[in-house]
């Protein structure tokens, strides 16, 4: 449908028809967002279409008469009705095949005024829509404006547009190009060829659209919120929308990815990104003055979309006094845009900061953020969910050119569900065609990587180079990179650590170091092709541990461990906890002998096994699992009988992701309930049994029978009930003989154990009470 089939409407004679035609023509011809416009009919009044377009939503009137329309029609005056019922909710479009008289522009001009925004489209503006060849979309839209900042129901000058959608087009090259400079040095670094092939979005893509866009321009030009309840209208001050958004989550999330992807957007905003360990960060702020006298802020309205700037890892830059000086100057730089902005009326200015760091480095910034307005986005998106799972492997088996031939069953969807995991386990099988899956699992993932990257070394043999040297230098590459808390090393410190340690390589230190580059286990700076970095910080976690665990096999002495991690890592560049974890899976892996002795070392590190068990703790309450590696250390320090180590493991073994079985839960509760004995929280323990029903199990009976606690018992009874045992809480206490036992607890003075006696008896009839009373 055209400009020119409206235009023939005017041939057809038969009126209805003619009407007819002409409402399905504008349902054709009119833009909108997600669906097309609809009629639509209440008891009182029927509209020709309604629809969303821009966040706006359009009531459409469509007359086909062939006669001047007046204001004091009914065909009008209906139509104004129609816009006061919806007290400006919506905007009103008058279509007319035909011509309408001045009164009507006037009147829809008042109701432009009254803040009821109204479009007239009539007569000559069809053949002129024709003639220019606009549009509709860019008609409307600067219709809008027009209707909103002058107050007029049509544009004098289709001219004016013209050079309005032509400039609109230009700015949009223009910023896009800025932005896109702005990413230049991290997207070299950062986006995979595969980026647009493989991006799944996630509920983090959601949420921060919808972020996003609360700052267009054309949702910042009101201080006035109003809406509708029952008959009544309703207005508020409207509050500024939130300019920080923070990303907080584990590392191989997929932040980085995510980053990448906000950067590549021009549809919706414009998106840029910026490595946190970048110089001058806030020097973004001075680029926006590249685009017009205001800072930006004429353009963005005109083009009516927002600024998104990305700053990726906020946890590799350190938290140095330069860093914080340099993102205490962009949010500052964001507060001046924001007062210009509101010169111009505007709510702030139309920009977005993103902020992506791992959860566990998340302590050195906090202060940097304290008290500022900002949404978080906290440990939301480790994992694909079910079906973004299997959507992904279907990208990334395409991409990376195999086929998996396994069926995937629940174990096999949880390790690939982790974004780093399908990545790596993707390269690890890339052109492999049929690829069957013997055992995937979190901690092995990395391990097939490198796996595979051993084999991979003979398809191009240089000479003396084998794989158990390629690990051991790798591994000597991440020390240096570790001991200088900067993913970054030379491309002749890396030849000097081959000279220096495989002396009888040197004459093929170059080619180990372009073999490194080609298997893209390491990868060349952008910006400088003599400086090299790991391709994944996990990689740099992952061989640092590697070199750890290689130096403690051949001393044979794991109680070099803290002294070793002490002179290497620094826990503001690597995660300690990821670092422990591969030491353990690289010994058990490869290190056997030193295995058990290592496991042993762990249990007795009192330091160690109590930042473990908070950690997971922590874990478990974003949802994830502890591994089995984790629940053996825990259950070997456990048996020590320190007591908080066995408080907290207690938690962490007995938590539902992890499936434990009876024998190893009712085991825990053993530990944790002897080394505990003197808290007065203690019962808090029986309320997680009683989570999995084991609270009739013999060894917690037996424990709450010679408890002195009131606590223990009022939770031992109240799960009881909440479980309704009331069968099975009968035939044990018989076999305990009841009223001995109740004799027993009446020797016990004071009215809190006159409670439990009554509430035991109570329990034992099978009567229910209210709980915690």
């Amino acid at each position: 449908m055209s400009y020119k089939d409206i235009l023939l409407l005017k041939e057809e004679n038969d009126a209805p028809k003619r009407g007819y035609m002409f409402e399905q023509s504008l349902r054709e011809i009119l833009p909108w967002s997600y669906r097309p416009p609809i009629t639509a009919s209440t008891a009182t009044e029927q509209l020709d279409a309604f629809f969303e377009w821009n966040s706006w939503h359009f009531l459409v009137e469509a007359k086909a008469k062939d006669k001047v329309i007046t204001a004091g029609s009914h065909d009008w005056e209906d139509f104004e009705l129609k816009v006061r019922k919806r007290k400006g909710q919506c905007i009103g479009l008058f279509c007319s095949l035909y011509g309408v008289n001045d009164e009507v522009f006037r009147s829809a001009e008042m109701l432009n005024k009254e803040g009821l925004t109204t479009i007239v489209i009539a007569g000559a503006v069809w053949n002129n829509l024709l003639k220019n060849n606009l549009r509709i979309s860019d008609y409307i839209r600067y219709s809008v404006f027009q209707a909103r900042s002058k107050f007029k129901s049509q544009p004098d000058d289709l001219n004016k547009i013209k050079n309005w959608v032509f400039s609109r087009d230009e700015i949009n090259s223009k910023i896009h190009a800025i932005c896109t400079k702005e990413s230049s040095v991290f997207l070299r670094r950062h986006k995979i060829a595969h980026h647009e092939n493989i991006y799944v979005e996630r509920k983090v893509d959601e949420n921060l659209v919808s972020f996003i866009n609360l700052l267009k321009p054309s949702k910042l030009d009101s201080n006035i919120k109003s809406h509708i309840h029952g008959e009544k209208a309703y207005s508020s001050d409207r509050l500024k929308p939130k300019q920080i958004t923070l990303v907080r989550d584990l590392s191989g999330a997929g932040k980085t990815t995510l980053s990448v992807n906000l950067s590549l957007d021009n549809e919706k905003y414009f998106g840029s990104v910026k490595a946190a360990l970048q110089n001058d960060i806030d020097c973004f702020i001075d680029r926006l003055s590249d685009i017009d006298d205001s800072n930006g802020l004429e353009s963005l309205i005109y083009v009516d979309k927002p600024i998104v700037l990305v700053i990726d890892s906020l946890d590799e830059s350190q938290a140095s006094a330069q860093k914080r000086k340099e993102v205490r100057a962009l949010i500052k730089g964001i507060e001046d845009l924001n007062n210009k902005a509101k010169i111009k009326g505007l709510l702030c200015f139309p920009i977005m900061l993103v902020f992506t760091i791992r959860e566990d480095f998340w302590r050195d910034w906090e202060s940097t953020f304290e008290g500022l307005e900002k949404h978080n986005l906290k440990k939301r998106f480790s994992y694909f969910n079910y079906e973004e799972t299997k959507l992904a492997i279907k990208k990334y088996s395409n991409s990376f050119k195999y086929d998996l031939k396994t069926k995937l069953n629940k174990k096999y969807l949880d390790v690939l569900s982790h974004p780093f995991n399908l990545q790596v386990f993707s390269e690890a099988h890339e052109y492999e065609g049929d690829v069957y899956i013997d055992d995937v699992m979190d901690d092995t993932v990395l391990k097939l990587f490198f796996d595979r990257k051993k084999d991979d070394i003979h398809k191009r043999p240089i000479s003396g180079f084998y794989p158990n040297i390629l690990m051991a230098l790798c591994s000597s590459i991440s020390a240096l990179i570790a001991s200088k808390c900067k993913n970054e090393v030379s491309y002749d410190e890396v030849v000097s650590i081959i000279k220096s340690d495989y002396s009888s390589l040197s004459e093929v230190s170059d080619l180990i170091v372009k073999n490194l580059i080609s298997e893209q286990i390491i990868v060349r700076d952008s910006a400088n092709a003599r400086m090299l970095r790991f391709r994944h910080m996990k990689f740099v976690e992952y061989l640092t541990s590697y070199y750890i665990a290689r130096k403690l096999n051949t001393s044979n002495n794991p109680k070099k461990l803290d002294e070793m991690i002490g002179s290497l890592i620094n826990e503001s560049f690597l995660s300690i906890y990821y670092i422990h974890e591969f030491i353990r899976l690289i010994c058990k892996a490869e290190f056997s002998d030193l295995y058990e002795n290592l496991m042993e070392h762990y249990s007795e590190s009192s330091e160690y096994m109590k930042r473990l068990v908070h950690q997971k703790r922590l874990f478990i309450s974003g949802g994830e699992k502890v591994s089995n590696l984790d629940i053996d250390t825990i259950e070997k320090a456990m048996a020590r009988g320190e007591s908080e180590v066995c408080w907290e493991g207690f938690f962490v073994i007995s938590a539902k992701n992890n499936k434990r079985d009876k024998k190893t839960i009712l085991s825990a509760f053993d530990m944790a309930w002897k080394a505990n004995e003197s808290r007065k929280d203690r019962w808090k323990i029986l309320n997680k049994l009683s989570q999995h029903r084991f609270l009739l199990e013999t060894p917690v009976f037996k424990a709450v029978m010679n408890s002195d606690s009131t606590n223990d018992w009022y939770s031992f009874i109240d799960g009881v009930i909440l479980a309704e045992q009331f069968i099975d809480f009968k035939s044990i206490m018989d076999e305990y003989n009841f009223s001995c036992v109740l004799k027993h607890l009446a020797l016990k003075r004071g009215d809190e154990w006159k409670r439990v006696v009554d509430l035991l008896e109570s329990t034992y009839k099978g009567h229910k009470y209210e709980l915690g009373v």
